[in-house]
């Protein structure tokens, strides 16, 4: 079994019961709202209780089911992440590799490991 997080299993099982709410406030049963998913009742039941092993489809049946579908895209909209938009003040990567050279390495080439160009170190 996977160890999860207990920050992450609270969101889930909040997510979850934002979805049963949604889907009582709309008055439709288990049953019919598994059936427009496509799932089985206890997948339903799953991802209402906020089990982390349902999968990300699941849930998107489920907005699709309620007419929510596009807030998906709004999770993690890049016009409403201030954190990324204060960080990117380049253009992004299209990768990022994990760096190979040591302190010791870097040193010897007149470079500065854990400083930006602003001399703020991190």
């Amino acid at each position: 079994m996977e160890v999860v997080q207990p920050s992450i299993n609270r969101a889930l099982r909040l997510l979850g019961a934002c979805i049963s709410r949604a889907r009582r406030a709309r008055n439709m049963s288990t049953e019919d709202f598994s059936t427009r998913m496509g799932v089985s009742r206890s997948t339903l039941a799953r991802l209402e209780k906020g089990e982390p092993g349902v999968s990300i489809k699941c849930l998107a049946t489920a907005l699709n089911a309620l007419g929510e579908l596009d807030r998906l895209s709004d999770l993690i909209d890049p016009s409403n992440d201030d954190v990324g938009l204060l960080l990117t003040g380049r253009k992004l990567p299209k990768r990022i590799r994990k760096a190979h050279c040591t302190n010791e390495g870097a040193a010897q080439h007149g470079e500065h490991i854990g400083v930006n160009p602003e001399g703020i170190g991190f």
